[in-house]
């Protein structure tokens, strides 16, 4: 009896071992594991300058350093007092780097022992002058010519509030993505689950004139000043472009 009782026992322990299988018709559903979508979204704000920067230069060339940064320094301290008479709204005024460099005589020879000799010096002053003002900038070429400067490296235009015109063009970029992620997914069967990354990036266009661009206003300057209205003309405010780009990863899973 005791005998029977434990093969009946095996029986059992041998059949609840094996595999249990699916009655036919029937298919076990695959596990979906989950996947990742990235999209980028791609924004713009636009805005009205209100500002601009005009840097200008000082270059002065003599037989001495000291020579030279005294000419260079005398005239763009007159720069600054004639600008100043502009009174320009919103005036600020800030001397930027100051360069001293030698010149050395021209020399062919081809001897590598040959130790070039200094004929001179040249000195450089920049100023920056930033004004509310955005037609004030041929009267400050003009007024800076006109006491000593002989160099504009560049005007730019700009708006003070940047900050604020950055992260909106962010967040608009992260909305696009997110857009583009939905489309996405549910053109794969799927639902978004989680942010898995994000990222973005930003610049600044537009308002931009470099010196090559503004030569020619420069040397039509002093027309501008007699009332043809030539040195108005070459430059344009326009509308300062903020540009975003925001790329943001999700997870996604299968759709309930």
């Amino acid at each position: 009896m005791l005998r029977r009782a434990v093969l009946l026992s095996c029986v059992l322990l041998a059949l609840m071992s094996l595999p249990v299988w699916a009655q036919p018709g029937e298919q076990a559903k695959p596990v979906l594991k989950e996947t990742n979508i990235s999209a980028t979204g791609t924004a713009r704000v636009e805005r009205v300058p209100d500002y601009v920067d005009v840097m200008l230069g000082s270059v002065a060339i003599e037989g001495t350093a000291g020579g030279a940064h005294a000419a260079a320094t005398k005239a763009m301290d007159a720069a600054v007092v004639a600008i100043k008479a502009l009174k320009l709204a919103g005036e600020d005024l800030q001397k930027g780097s100051v360069d001293l460099s030698p010149r050395y005589e021209r020399n062919d020879s081809t001897y590598q022992d040959h130790v070039p000799k200094i004929i001179g010096y040249a000195a450089s002053v920049t100023l920056r002058i930033r004004t509310s003002d955005l037609k004030a900038v041929p009267g400050i070429i003009d007024a800076a010519l006109g006491a000593g400067c002989n160099r504009v490296d560049y005007v730019q235009f700009g708006i003070k509030e940047a900050i604020a015109a950055r992260e909106e063009a962010v967040k608009l970029a992260t909305q696009a993505a997110r857009r583009k992620a939905v489309v996405m997914a549910e053109a794969l069967d799927l639902r978004l689950t989680r942010v898995v990354e994000a990222s973005t990036t930003s610049q600044q266009w537009g308002g931009w004139y470099n010196s090559n661009r503004i030569s020619q206003m420069s040397n039509m300057a002093g027309q501008g000043a007699q009332g043809d209205g030539g040195g108005e003309s070459g430059v344009v405010p326009g509308k300062i472009e903020v540009w975003a780009d925001a790329t943001v990863g999700f997870g996604a899973g299968e759709r309930k």
